[in-house]
């Protein structure tokens, strides 16, 4: 789990050490950062095996930032006026030909679903991936608090109207309707591990 102890008190005031130095040298300090830069991963860890800022479950603020940004997409116009009457239309599309798990998404093993996902709503996207994907998007913050926004909705309906048409048996069915078949139990990264899974699926 992620630490404030004094280790990661002691990376964090050496990576502003760190960018005050790049800033100084320009160009010229680049090749010695990236010698410092593979040193500090041997004593903290690489970023694919170490808990660090938002790569973790308990991150209580990214997903916030997440969810404004959102509502800036869909509400703000070109003069940064938030338009509160008619959110701007949107396609989500999401390839999950091969699609990625663990380390992602600087580092994900491959994984073949051979499956493509498109809709008007990037949060009923998401949802219906993350299930299809073996998660409790109830346990993802930014789409369970998604549901909750009044100002400037995101999402206004509730999960139980979301719907599914898929091609391969002509059919339509709802978000809960999905079952264990359907779905393709993506390994998470391990800052998430344990804390997204679906309760019949955790490991």
């Amino acid at each position: 789990f992620y630490s404030s102890g004094l280790k990661n008190k002691l990376e964090g005031k050496s990576r502003k050490i760190l960018h005050r130095f790049l800033k100084l040298a320009g160009g010229t300090g680049k090749a010695l950062v990236r010698r410092i830069r593979r040193t500090g991963e041997l004593i903290f860890g690489s970023t694919e095996e170490t808990i660090r800022s938002g790569n973790w479950y308990g991150n209580d603020t990214l997903w916030r930032t997440i969810l404004d940004l959102n509502k800036i997409l869909f509400y703000a116009d070109s003069d940064a006026n938030m338009r509160g009457n008619s959110p701007k239309r949107y396609l989500s599309i999401v390839d999950g030909i091969i699609a990625g798990e663990g380390n992602g998404p600087m580092a994900p093993e491959p994984k073949p679903c051979g499956i493509l996902f498109a809709g008007f709503n990037p949060v009923a996207v998401d949802v219906v991936s993350a299930t299809i994907m073996g998660y409790d998007f109830n346990k993802i913050p930014q789409l369970k608090n998604a549901f909750r926004i009044k100002n400037y909705q995101l999402a206004p309906f509730p999960p139980e109207q979301i719907e599914l048409i898929t091609n391969s048996k002509n059919s339509t069915k709802k978000l809960f309707e999905i079952d264990r078949r359907e779905m393709f139990f993506f390994k998470p990264h391990f800052g998430w591990k344990n804390h997204i899974e679906l309760d019949s699926v955790k490991t």
